[in-house]
C-alpha cells in the first residue's frame, strides 16, 4: 500500500463483500495514518495534504461500496469525512500561503511586516485542529465476514430510466 493509493491482491474475481472490506480498510488506514501525524502537530505540510487526499479516496470508496453498507453508516461516514476534509483544507490553505513566502526575495524594509504576517499565519495554522470524533466507537462487523446486505449494484431497466 503506497499511502492508501493501491489495494493489494484485489482481482476481478474477488467477491464484492471482500473487495469492499479490503478497499475500505486500506482507505481508512491511510486516513488514520495521516490524521495521527497531523494531530501530533507534525510540521510537515505534506501530512495535511495527504490527509485531504486520503479522505477524498475514502469518500469515493464509500460511494463505490454504498450497497455494502447500511445507509446510516454510509451517510454518517461521508459527513464525517467531509467535515475532516474541510477542516484540513483550512490548514492546507495556511501551509500554501506560508510556502509562497519562502520563494520571495523581500527587501529589508518590508521584513518586519512580513514577519508579522508570517506569525499571524502560523498562529492560525496552529489553532487548527481536526475533528477528532471521526473514529467509530465499535465496528458492527469487524470480523471480516461479508455483510448479508452487500450486493452488486443492479443495472437499471428501460422502465427505470
Amino acid at each position: 500500500m503506497a499511502g492508501g493509493k493501491w489495494v493489494k491482491d484485489l482481482q476481478a474475481e474477488t467477491p464484492l463483500a471482500e473487495a469492499a472490506h479490503r478497499v475500505l480498510r486500506t482507505r481508512l488506514a491511510a486516513v488514520k495514518k495521516y490524521l495521527d501525524l497531523v494531530v501530533k502537530k507534525d510540521e510537515d505540510p505534506e501530512n495535511v495534504h495527504q490527509l485531504r487526499v486520503s479522505s477524498r479516496r475514502t469518500a469515493a470508496a464509500l460511494d463505490m461500496f454504498e450497497n455494502c453498507l447500511p445507509s446510516k453508516v454510509h451517510s454518517k461516514a461521508k459527513k464525517k469525512l467531509k467535515k475532516l476534509r474541510r477542516a484540513a483544507g483550512a490548514a492546507r490553505d495556511w501551509d500554501v500561503f506560508l510556502q509562497s513566502f519562502k520563494s520571495r526575495a523581500v527587501p529589508a524594509k518590508a521584513r518586519d511586516g512580513l514577519n508579522l504576517v508570517i506569525g499571524y499565519a502560523l498562529s492560525q495554522k496552529h489553532n487548527w485542529s481536526p475533528p477528532l470524533k471521526i473514529y467509530p466507537r465499535s465496528s458492527a462487523n469487524s470480523s471480516g465476514k461479508s455483510s448479508p446486505r452487500c450486493r452488486a449494484p443492479q443495472a437499471k431497466t428501460s422502465r427505470q430510466l
